[in-house]
């Protein structure tokens, strides 16, 4: 694993951090997914993407992570 190949204590942390965060989504699409089985219905249909909840994550997620604000990767 990544963490463990590198000797810097700031990215061993990094590492470890996304490998907590990859567990967190996991375990988030996990119950998004039987909570939508548990509705009826398909669950792998393509409608999915208009649920409410879902859509909801999707943009929380990606305005708060995938594109925090200005300058956060540079630093």
């Amino acid at each position: 694993m990544a963490k463990e190949r590198s000797g810097d204590p700031q990215l061993q942390q990094l590492f470890a951090t996304l490998k907590d965060r990859e567990f967190q989504h996991l375990e988030t699409f996990r119950r998004l997914y039987s909570d939508l089985a548990a509705r009826g219905g398909d669950p792998d249909a393509e409608l999915w993407l208009l649920d409410e909840e879902i859509s909801a994550y999707f943009r929380s997620y990606v305005d708060s992570a995938a594109f925090p604000g200005r300058g956060v990767a540079e630093r």
